[in-house]
């Protein structure tokens, strides 16, 4: 069914956002310190558009190597959680290519039979 694939996939979409929100939420202190939710909002947003997923922070703007490192792995974990859960989402669009498919080969298999 059309409108309810439709409807899935914009929740999908909208789950997407809201997994990367909160992901970046718990690993990135620097998306954390933000002070307005409109920039948040806006890089969640932005780094949601394309295939590959975006960290809020560099790490090489640290004044000490420890704060270097720190933020480094720190990033590690937030592009690593984000990669998750774009393999997540990609996996279950799977879904109803496969359903597609296998509807297609149930109305090929009744066409052949009936027409020959």
């Amino acid at each position: 069914n059309l409108p309810v694939t439709c409807v899935l996939v914009i929740c999908l979409g909208i789950l997407r956002l809201i997994a990367s929100y909160l992901a970046k939420l718990m690993l990135s202190e620097d998306f954390r310190n933000e002070k307005t939710f409109s920039s948040r909002l806006s890089h969640i947003l932005y780094s949601n558009i394309g295939a590959t997923p975006v960290t809020f922070s560099r790490w090489d703007n640290g004044t000490t190597l420890q704060e270097m490192q720190r933020k480094y792995f720190q990033q590690q974990k937030e592009m690593m959680a984000l990669l998750v859960i774009n393999c997540l989402e990609n996996i279950l669009l799977l879904i109803p290519v496969s359903l597609t498919f296998l509807k297609m080969a149930e109305r090929h298999a009744l066409l052949e039979d009936s027409i020959g």
